[in-house]
């Protein structure tokens, strides 16, 4: 088809705005064969910037522009129009169906105010009767009009995919950039929790070194303690830190422990803590058979929650401690009448680096209990009351007797 082809095959915004003028194309009819045409079909304008068809229109009529221009554009859902062509006058646009099913591919937008003859399949067929050979002419216009067809379906389509293909390397782009930055904010988050809690450790160590030969003997031991408890503090902070950037599964040494007998030897660790902030202990022990499990790991959570319970209390309390078996479960369950635990932040505490209500804390204490009680193939939960305390209930399978592990 005579038809004007953009050389990159997409008209620009400002071709689109300025492009008035018709395309220098010569008239496929002759000046008998345009008398006949008109005498047949039925004359229609169009105003600059209306559409002449739009695209999913039936196609139903052929167009034959005797003056002004118009342009075939070609909508797609989340991406700008694409102008396939430009036509004027003495030029075919459009489609016609015998069967009048077909939908119309493209539209045709008038860029001048546009006059054309709407040749309907009847026209045609009125048109063929009286020259016989304007149908030849038809014929090779709608054969080219085909092969642009195809031809601009067949660009657009690639159009599309390297739109595609460039918004997907973006977005790939702009997901490593975030992960980047995440990684860099974790970082940035952890490397200021150490630094503070390990400060924070090592000032008692300092002060009291310096100064320990000039207390008296009981200021000397409770500095002693001060310090040892500074040490054991950077060791568990290290500990911490170790066990999450291994990320592997636990090694875990299992093996049969009296429950009761476990859980007060943890209890002794904080004993002197509590009694100093008058935080009283209480034990309710439901069960206190043997269990299955690796008391050291074990000892780590224990540990870990008696110490979360003790500083929820600031103002003293009652830090209690309760088991039971139910259904082949053990449960143990350590619960506080401190400041409790926010609704919204209850879902978040076993996060890594989430530590909330404590001045120090790498924020880890909590992830890798729950890696540990995990890998016990037990779970862990917390419900809290603002204002009334929290209790975290642990839950793992109790000791079974087996060939391997005779009770």
């Amino acid at each position: 088809m005579p038809s004007k082809r953009d050389n990159d095959w997409t008209v620009t915004e400002k071709t689109m705005n300025e492009s008035t003028a018709a395309p220098s194309s010569p008239d496929l009819l002759d000046a008998d064969e345009r008398e006949v045409l008109a005498s047949l079909a039925q004359e229609k304008h169009c105003t600059a910037g209306n559409y002449l068809f739009s695209e999913g229109d039936d196609a139903s009529a052929l167009y034959y522009i005797t003056s002004g221009t118009l342009q075939i554009i070609k909508k797609a859902k989340g991406f700008p129009d694409e102008v396939l062509s430009l036509h004027g006058p003495g030029e075919f646009v459009g489609e016609v169906m015998a069967s009048g099913q077909a939908k119309r591919f493209t539209s045709a937008q008038a860029l001048a105010d546009l006059t054309a003859l709407e040749i309907h399949h009847g026209d045609l067929e009125g048109l063929i009767a009286e020259k016989p050979s304007t149908g030849v002419k038809l014929l090779g216009c709608f054969s080219g009009r085909h092969n642009d067809s195809d031809y601009f379906r067949l660009r657009m389509l690639e159009k599309k995919n390297e739109q595609i293909l460039r918004s997907y390397e973006e977005l790939k782009e702009t997901q490593e950039e975030l992960m980047r930055q995440e990684r860099l904010a974790a970082v940035g988050c952890l490397a200021s929790k150490i630094i503070h809690d390990i400060k924070g450790s090592v000032t008692p160590l300092k002060v009291y070194s310096e100064n320990l030969e000039m207390l008296s003997p009981e200021a000397q031991r409770f500095g002693i303690e001060a310090i040892k408890h500074s040490i054991n503090r950077i060791v568990r902070i290290c500990e911490e830190l170790l066990e999450y950037v291994k990320g592997t599964p636990l090694a875990l040494r299992k093996a049969r422990h009296p429950l009761r007998e476990f859980i007060e030897r943890e209890l002794e660790h904080v004993r002197d803590l509590c009694a100093r902030s008058t935080v009283a202990i209480t034990t309710e022990y439901g069960y206190d058979g043997p269990a299955f499990f690796d008391d050291e790991q074990m000892g780590r959570v224990l540990q870990n929650l008696l110490l979360n319970a003790w500083d929820a209390m600031p103002d003293g309390g009652t830090l209690t401690v309760s088991t039971a078996l139910n259904d082949s479960m053990i449960s143990i369950e350590v619960s506080d009448t401190g400041v409790g635990i926010a609704e919204g932040q209850r879902e978040r505490i076993f996060l890594p680096f989430v530590s909330i209500g404590k001045k120090k804390g790498t924020g880890l204490g909590l992830t890798i209990s729950k890696k540990i009680i995990e890998e016990h193939g037990g779970t862990i939960e917390a419900r809290s009351t603002p204002g009334k305390g929290t209790a975290f209930l642990i839950g793992f399978p109790a000791v079974t007797s087996s060939p391997s592990q005779p009770w």
